[in-house]
């Protein structure tokens, strides 16, 4: 299973500040157990040491379901 965060910085850059629509991707795996959101939601911001995120997103999808789900949404949004 893994936990999928779709998010944009405050301060865009690039293609990024010039398509609102677009959106960065953050990914945890995980290996037994689900973690739970708020400890991933814990690690995403240690990551990003004070940066202001705006997160568009989080969902959690089954092992092996992950890369069809990533290439649907680029696919929706034409970022293909």
């Amino acid at each position: 299973m893994s936990v999928h965060i779709r998010y944009r910085f405050l301060k865009e850059k690039g293609h990024y500040l010039e398509d609102e629509r677009m959106t960065r991707g953050y990914t945890v795996v995980e290996v037994d157990e689900p973690t739970p959101f708020h400890k991933v939601l814990k690690e995403f911001y240690k990551d990003f040491k004070g940066r202001a995120v705006q997160i568009v997103n989080i969902w959690r999808t089954p092992a092996g379901e992950a890369n069809y789900r990533m290439e649907e949404e680029e696919r929706l949004y034409g970022l293909n």
